[in-house]
């Protein structure tokens, strides 16, 4: 039968979702210290959490100026080097962390991997609900996503998101891990009405002397609040 031997299309996964901002506030607060660290670590360099528990110490440059991760190719899913930033605030939360351990060694992960179960606890904990309204749950992922989402709604150019995350492909930092969530959609759409309106208001526009075969703005904005004129039904007969 030539049907055995289609494949079987894989089932799509869901999108995963992100921290909200308020959630991220309330996990660093509920959670215990050293794993406050690692979550705000992972909030704000947004990095794989396989490869931010795996790279040695010695890649964080935490004492420099400019602080920030030297991810070389090994570490990075792309086969790329790229450098993730870090601010000052928590280039000192690592140093402090860096002077508590006692076997401290830049040739050793700076970060063990949490268990699953101890991020899904400090987010219970914290008040955050395990999946939200469109069925995605918390995870590792969550905190790559907030990256780009966060700098998204600061208005932060979307390449600059691409490189904190070292992807390679723009398309895959806006369509896999920017999270716009229906509220900003909501907030866009009015933005776009009311350009629509101003515009046909003629604001900000040049006046033209010239007959234009098209209503007015203001008779735009009239027909709008208007009900629909009553269809005349003609006989086909």
């Amino acid at each position: 039968n030539p049907a055995d031997k289609v494949r079987t299309p894989r089932p799509l996964k869901k999108k995963g979702r992100s921290w909200t901002l308020p959630e991220a506030v309330s996990l660093l607060e509920c959670a215990p210290w050293e794993r406050m660290v690692f979550y705000r670590f992972q909030l704000i360099a947004g990095m794989r959490v396989g490869a931010a528990t795996t790279i040695p110490a010695g890649y964080i440059r935490m004492d420099d100026a400019e602080a920030r991760v030297e991810i070389p190719e090994a570490f990075s899913k792309t086969k790329r080097e790229y450098a993730p930033a870090i601010d000052p605030i928590t280039a000192k939360m690592l140093r402090i962390l860096r002077a508590a351990t006692p076997d401290y060694s830049p040739n050793l992960p700076l970060f063990k991997r949490p268990h699953h179960e101890l991020l899904r606890d400090d987010a219970a904990r914290a008040g955050i609900r395990l999946k939200d309204d469109r069925g995605r749950a918390v995870g590792w992922n969550c905190f790559r996503r907030f990256v780009p989402t966060q700098l998204d709604k600061l208005g932060v150019n979307a390449t600059v998101a691409q490189a904190q995350l070292g992807h390679s492909d723009i398309s895959t930092t806006l369509t896999h891990y920017t999270d716009a969530g229906f509220r900003e959609r909501s907030v866009a759409v009015s933005l776009l009405s009311t350009a629509i309106c101003e515009s046909a208001t003629g604001a900000g526009a040049e006046k033209s002397t010239k007959p234009v075969d098209k209503p007015t703005g203001t008779a735009i904005l009239k027909a709008v609040n208007q009900r629909p004129p009553k269809t005349q039904t003609t006989s086909t007969r």
